[in-house]
């Protein structure tokens, strides 16, 4: 342990970690008393270990959030705020994000799942394919005889997203969205990309060749770094290549709702700020969050916190490792 690392003396002295590619080996190191924590479980080997006595293997939502993107700059075709949400309006959002994985962690603000800055009561909009229609029949979105809608001046409600197809869960959303879409007369079409990701690069540096894309963030633990990608003075433009606002989304309100929270320093007073922030996402939909991604650890009961035996499924377990303490069953002070 590092005494000049911490604000206290860490509880355990030493930690020995190994690296152990095979994970049915790492599970049985864990359950034979070889080792106490494994920071990466399968599922099958999860389900193994939370059977057993005084283990416990759970999943959690990470820091990296996944999510539709729309480009609203004036010349594209989600511009059209009405047509975004309908696009949102159109799917069912907890069904398909949670089709491969009944335990993943959906997403309903920008923030982490964890962020004080998410506002209470938040909640899935629901799947409403009835009022959909209707609001893209009043906003002059007809319906076209190949099942895509049109407006008058020939734009066609049809979009291209891009998706690796070795990334199965986004693989797998992208599909089914389309089959919801389609009720709607909204076209989706899905582009395999490539394994360099090259193509996603390309779209988030101006000119931003993209009308929806399949966006992957990571995000930090202070909301700030969540909002700088709605920030009006972020947009991409040919002189600001490559900044974080890609959807070239511009709001007077996020702007000045996020440079209030910069501004203070009360917690509340920031907490609201963003909340602010996250309501006008809400409403305008420049950006649709969809789920966190999801990782499963396993740890032994020996191992304890300042608050008792160490929780995997939380978000940010392990966050404070020098207010762990350990038990050995010789009553040796270190820990593996």
């Amino acid at each position: 342990s590092n005494p000049n690392h911490t604000r206290s003396e860490a509880k355990i002295g030493r930690m020995l970690v190994r690296i152990e590619p095979d994970p049915e080996i790492a599970t049985t190191q864990l359950l034979n008393g070889a080792a106490d924590w494994v920071l990466d479980v399968r599922p099958d080997q999860a389900r193994i270990i939370d059977e057993a006595e005084d283990y416990r293997a759970a999943s959690r939502p990470t820091d990296i959030q996944y999510g539709i993107l729309f480009n609203v700059r004036p010349e594209r075709v989600y511009f059209d705020q009405g047509a975004r949400r309908a696009f949102v309006q159109c799917i069912d959002h907890e069904a398909l994000a949670t089709s491969l994985d009944e335990q993943r962690p959906l997403a309903y603000t920008p923030y982490t799942v964890t962020s004080w800055a998410t506002p209470e009561g938040q909640a899935l909009r629901e799947r409403d394919v009835e009022a959909a229609n209707a609001a893209l029949e009043t906003a002059g979105w007809q319906m076209g005889p190949d099942g895509v809608r049109v407006r008058e001046d020939g734009t066609r409600l049809s979009t291209t997203i891009a998706v690796r197809p070795t990334n199965v869960d986004l693989f797998t959303f992208a599909n089914a969205a389309t089959e919801h879409l389609r009720e709607c007369g909204i076209e989706l079409i899905v582009d395999e990309l490539d394994l360099t990701g090259g193509d996603t690069l390309n779209q988030m540096r101006h000119p931003n060749d993209f009308d929806t894309l399949m966006w992957t963030r990571w995000l930090g633990a202070d909301p700030d770094t969540a909002v700088r990608a709605f920030e009006s003075s972020r947009v991409t433009t040919k002189d600001n290549v490559a900044d974080e606002n890609a959807s070239g989304f511009r709001s007077e309100l996020v702007d000045f709702h996020v440079a209030s929270a910069r501004e203070s320093m009360d917690f509340e007073d920031r907490a609201e700020s963003y909340a602010q922030v996250d309501a006008e996402i809400e409403t305008l939909i420049p950006y649709w969050p969809l789920w966190y991604e999801s990782r499963t650890s396993a740890i032994s009961a020996r191992l304890k916190d300042k608050d008792g035996a160490v929780d995997p499924a939380e978000s940010r377990y392990d966050w404070d490792l020098s207010s762990w303490t350990f038990r050995a069953a010789d009553a040796s002070d270190a820990g593996s």
